[in-house]
Order: structure tokens, then C-alpha cells, then sequence
């Protein structure tokens, strides 16, 4: 099949991707995740979130523009020295606005920034305080992507004991969990687009609890009390002009938006 009948998508980022691509480049894995997509790998070690703008000019220049674009950066950046994360979560808003605008019909999905022991740049002894402020950032950028509709990818499944000995790169465990991460959002994403937002997907989720807890965090017996709670709230009446959206539909959107994927 031409590579211009299936879904183009990038995975960008710093030595965390450029790892997990050569670990996908193992004997008996798939470059492409085992998905119906082209995945163009553009991982670069040291890479710094300041580079992510020119990094898609240069592939905007000799690829097409792509349906789905990940973004794992960030971590390098988090020390830099003269900048609080206040000044970097601004910086990063408008680099990711600028994304949007170079991108207008690409999917964006923002890998959250690891947990690591080291940090680039790191002074002080301790990496709590880094840790803190990646967290918030995680957060923060999540806040900013729900607005637009777009999601993150959470890795809640990765922590200390997955890193190699320099404490800041993943061990082969470790790759394998931020694979099936990535893969899982791409296939969420994938079937959303295919079988539509609300009515076909859901009552495909319906039948698999586990995709269900992953695409709403909530399992079905909690979705369905939280919607009898609410129901009645956020129903809306039908006009002589259109349909009201119904509550369930109301509640899934909402908590596609806020929730993310874990």
C-alpha cells in the first residue's frame, strides 16, 4: 500500500526517543508500532525543548505534514540556568501555539516528562524540587491542550525503578512501557478518528474495560453513576433547530478533555 494512504505521524524528541527507537529497531518489533501509519523517528541526544520549532521547520521541509504529532521534550530544559518554570511554561505555550499554527489539521499529543534522578544542569543535591516543577509542568501543559482539544500521554505506569544506572535514560523494561504508551494513544486516537467521538467508540470501549479505564479513567460502573448523578444537570433541551447533545455524550467529551490518556 502507497505510504500516502495511511496516517503520517512523528515522534519527536530527545535521547529518550532516539533509545526507544533503536530498541524498536530490534529483531521482531515494528518501526511503525505494529499501527496502519507511516511514523517518521526524530530523536536527537541533548536535545533541548529550544529546538523543537527548528526541529519541524527542518521536517516540514522534506516531509509531509503529519496527522498525529508526539512530543517528548522538555527534560534538558528543566535546569537551564536564569529561567524560573514559570518563564519556561510560557515559553513552552508559545512554541506549542506556533506548532498549531506551522500544523492547523495535526493531532497533537504531548509526552509527559519522565521522572529521572539526574537532571541536566541540576546544582543542588537533591532532585526534588526539579521533580516538582516537572510535575507542575506536566500539568500545566495538559491544562493548556485540553482547552484546545488536544491530549497528553501520562506514563504513570514508569518511574525510578525503570532507568538505566545513569539515572535519566530508560532500561529495556522501561522502553517497552513508554512503547505501549505511545502505541495506546495512537491506537485511541486512530479509532476515535475512524469510528467517530461518541456513539460507534463507546460502545467499543464498552465491551473492553481496560481500554475504557485508559480512555476516561473511570471504569463503566463509575462512568454510568457519575452520569446519573449529572445526567440532569447538563441535559439541554431541543430546539426546532438541532438536537441537544445528550448527557452521556456531554460527560464522555468532558472527561476526553480533562482526563488524558494515562
Amino acid at each position: 500500500m502507497a505510504d500516502d494512504s495511511v496516517p503520517h505521524v512523528w515522534i519527536v524528541g530527545s535521547s529518550i526517543i532516539r533509545r526507544l527507537y533503536a530498541h524498536v529497531c530490534e529483531p521482531g518489533l515494528d518501526r511503525s508500532l505494529g499501527l496502519r501509519c507511516k511514523v517518521i523517528w526524530e530523536g536527537r541526544g541533548g536535545r533541548l525543548w529550544e529546538q523543537l520549532l527548528p526541529v519541524h521547520r527542518f521536517l516540514r521541509a522534506k516531509a509531509p505534514a503529519p496527522e498525529i504529532l508526539i512530543i517528548h521534550l522538555g527534560g534538558n530544559s528543566l535546569c537551564r540556568e536564569g529561567r524560573n518554570r514559570l518563564d519556561f511554561l510560557r515559553e513552552m505555550k508559545t512554541d506549542l501555539a506556533e506548532v498549531f499554527r506551522m500544523f492547523p489539521r495535526t493531532r497533537l499529543l504531548f509526552s509527559f516528562i519522565l521522572s529521572r534522578l539526574h537532571w541536566r544542569g541540576q546544582t543542588a543535591r537533591s532532585a526534588y524540587c526539579v521533580e516538582r516543577s516537572r510535575r507542575w509542568l506536566n500539568g500545566a501543559i495538559s491544562g493548556f491542550l485540553a482547552k484546545r482539544q488536544m491530549r497528553c500521554i501520562r506514563h504513570s505506569n514508569i518511574d525510578l525503578s525503570h532507568l538505566t544506572r545513569d539515572g535519566v535514560h530508560l532500561s529495556p523494561e522501561g522502553n517497552e512501557l513508554l512503547l505501549s504508551n505511545l502505541r495506546e494513544a495512537l491506537q485511541i486516537l486512530q479509532r476515535r478518528t475512524q469510528l467517530g467521538q461518541f456513539h460507534r467508540i463507546l460502545q467499543e470501549l464498552r465491551l473492553d474495560d481496560g481500554w475504557f479505564q485508559r480512555y476516561f479513567r473511570l471504569s463503566r460502573s463509575q462512568f454510568d453513576e457519575l452520569l446519573s448523578r449529572v445526567g440532569g444537570r447538563i441535559s439541554l433541551q431541543d430546539t426546532n433547530y438541532r438536537r441537544s447533545i445528550p448527557p452521556a455524550e456531554r460527560l464522555s467529551i468532558y472527561l476526553q478533555l480533562y482526563a488524558g490518556f494515562s
